[in-house]
Formats: structure tokens, sequence, C-alpha cells
């Protein structure tokens, strides 16, 4: 990452200890301000010019991050903001069927490599430069 331009990671996650522990940890790893959102309209609402990556859990109790996904693909400016799903039914998730709304990686939370995710993170905020 270029100094000086401080990159915007979005967090969905309901689990708030997890998410705050995400964010906490990504931060440090890659110089980049995380904020957190813990549901699809707050994610929604907190998405801006100064985002640069979504990570969203697919599953938010009731809710799904699909609503989310096709919520943004309506609008030019967020519909290829790049995403990766974190979630326990990574799996289960086809990555060519989510590419089109922007989802460039899928992680299964219960057996997820840190390191790999903070270099994708990396790879795609270096990406936007």
């Amino acid at each position: 990452m270029e100094s000086g331009s401080v990159k915007q990671v979005l967090v969905l996650e309901d689990d708030e200890l997890f998410a705050s522990s995400l964010a906490k940890s990504l931060s440090l790893r890659t110089g980049a301000k995380v904020i957190i959102a813990n549901e699809p309209a707050q994610a929604l609402s907190m998405i801006d010019s100064q985002t640069d990556l979504l990570i969203a859990d697919m599953h938010l109790g009731a809710r799904n991050s699909m609503t989310l996904f096709n919520e943004m693909a309506s609008y030019p400016d967020t519909l290829m903001l790049p995403k990766i799903i974190l979630s326990s039914s990574g799996n289960n998730l086809s990555i060519d069927d989510l590419r089109q709304y922007g989802v460039s990686a899928i992680y299964d939370k219960r057996t997820y490599n840190f390191d790999d995710l903070v270099a994708t993170v990396r790879e795609l905020l270096d990406h936007g430069d």
C-alpha cells in the first residue's frame, strides 16, 4: 500500500466478539482502517467512497449478505467494490456464482488461515491503487 493513503475495510459480521478481534488483527497487519457493521442495512449505510473492501459473513441471524450484494449491484459505484466472504458456510459457496457481485475470495470461518486472509486483503487493497 502507498504510504499516506489509508485504506478502509468494512467488516459485516453479527458476532461482535469475532468482528472486533478480526478488525483489530486486520488493522494491525494491513494498516487499514477497519470498521464494523452488524447487519446488511447498517453496512449499506456505511459504504461510501472511502470504502475499499467489504468482508462479509453470509449468514447474519435471520438475514444474509445476498440482500446487501443485490442492493449494491444496483449502484454502479458499489457494484464492483471488492468483497471477501468469511463465513461458516464458506465451503458450501461457489466463487463462480458470487463473482458477478464482486466477490474475490471465500473463506470458511472454521478452517481459514489468517495469513492467507491477510494476503488476500493486501492484494485487493493494493489493486485499488
